[in-house]
């Protein structure tokens, strides 16, 4: 999971936008440091014999940055409350990374970087952004709250995900009891639940296929319906342009048929989501007619 860290500053930039009016919390007074590359420091909690970032590590930070008088970014507008940042090592003399070194876990502190090095070396971006012109120096607060090696974040993201799948199968299970529903799932997971046996062809992978749906969540919260839009959707079947649901779901359908997919989420979004109406892990529910196979 190599990330690059240009990309990762550029989204905040842009992001910065939103909250360039946003006034600053003010830290306490202590007097700011500075190294011999020009990088200032103070720190208000610190635990020297707390671990250290070392280069490839994981670090989820509380991160605000902006000008001293204006925030650019604050990590608690995400809906994670905080960012993931790879370790490097300096990119160059006075970058943030060389403030990041300095730091324990659990430790908190204040850089002052220089605005220009940071946004034409850091983030790469070929000027200074108009929201910040004229500001010399960029104020980062920091919060260190965890340092993961990549191999022990992969481990952490596994137990996660077997413990959300199990929550998962759980809600189905649930979901499947409430409504009476007793077909077989496929071998993928998914269940296909006929309400209507259309007399017409199946669609076969590769041609295109209209449709009407509406999906929920499986509390029944809508998140999308071509039949309140008045709208059917069409797509080709079999060539990944849908989730593996509906894939593997109008597959089975005869033009004309109507039914119900029952999806897990690694039929659907998965451990991702999608938007603000679909979280991740979340099983999914489609009442589906199959139109026509369009020619």
């Amino acid at each position: 999971m190599r990330t690059n860290v240009r990309s990762i500053f550029a989204i905040l930039l842009i992001a910065g936008v939103t909250f360039v009016a946003c006034q600053n919390s003010k830290p306490k007074e202590i007097p700011f440091i500075y190294t011999d590359n020009g990088v200032g420091y103070r720190f208000y909690n610190q635990d020297t014999t707390a671990r250290t970032p070392g280069e490839g590590d994981i670090l989820s930070l509380k991160l605000t940055y902006g000008s001293p008088d204006s925030v650019y970014f604050d990590s608690n507008s995400s809906p994670e409350g905080t960012m993931l940042l790879p370790m490097y090592k300096s990119q160059f003399p006075g970058d943030l990374y060389e403030g990041l070194t300095m730091m324990h876990l659990g430790d908190s502190a204040s850089f002052m970087i220089p605005a220009e090095s940071f946004f034409l070396k850091t983030a790469g971006f070929p000027e200074v952004p108009d929201f910040a012109a004229g500001v010399e120096k960029l104020l980062f607060n920091v919060k260190l709250d965890k340092i993961q090696t990549q191999d022990e974040m992969e481990a952490e993201m596994i137990e996660q995900m077997a413990v959300a799948q199990g929550e998962e199968e759980t809600k189905i299970k649930e979901y499947l009891t409430a409504n009476n529903i007793t077909v077989e799932p496929t071998e993928s997971g998914m269940y296909y639940i006929e309400t209507v046996k259309g007399t017409g062809p199946k669609p076969q992978s590769g041609e295109k296929v209209k449709v009407h749906y509406t999906g929920t969540l499986l509390d029944g919260h809508k998140f999308d319906s071509s039949v309140d839009r008045g709208q059917p959707f069409e797509f080709t079947l079999g060539v990944g342009q849908v989730i593996r649901g509906w894939d593997e779901g109008i597959a089975m359908m005869n033009v004309g048929s109507k039914g119900k997919f029952v999806l897990p989420s690694t039929m659907a979004y998965g451990e991702r989501g999608a938007g603000r109406d679909i979280p991740p892990y979340a099983p999914l529910v489609f009442e589906v007619e199959l139109l026509e196979i369009v020619k």
